[in-house]
């Protein structure tokens, strides 16, 4: 009798043991569907947000196009150098710190130059983009 009851005791924690690693593995589960779906959403924040970027820079080109006369070759050119800014020729443009009139590089959010106390050069609207 008392070897049926420590019998028993023994199946009821492995029991115990089985759905305790049960509940974990469907909880993990189910953190990768959240992750899966975070993933996805911002992918698609993030290719709208693209697209959007693509039709007012489409609408800049035209109208600088129409009103100023700059041709395609103009805005090749252009983008060459603006690329060749950091020094390197690969399709992409790395800005490097904003420098202020020391020659130090300024923080970005820094009101104030921290080695000359001047005030922060002027940031490019493209900083934050």
């Amino acid at each position: 009798m008392a070897l049926d009851m420590f019998s028993s005791l023994g199946q009821d924690s492995s029991y115990g043991e089985y759905r305790g690693r049960r509940q974990a593995s469907r909880a993990a589960a189910q953190s990768q569907v959240i992750a899966r779906q975070r993933s996805s959403d911002a992918h698609y924040d993030l290719a709208d947000r693209f697209d959007r970027l693509n039709l007012v820079c489409q609408a800049m080109w035209e109208l600088l196009h129409e009103s100023a006369g700059v041709t395609d070759d103009h805005l090749r050119a252009r983008i060459d150098e603006i690329d060749h800014r950091d020094g390197r020729r690969d399709g992409y443009h790395r800005p490097g710190a904003d420098r202020c009139q020391c020659g130090a590089g300024v923080a970005a959010g820094s009101p104030r130059c921290q080695f000359c106390g001047a005030e922060a050069p002027d940031r490019s609207p493209f900083k934050g983009v």
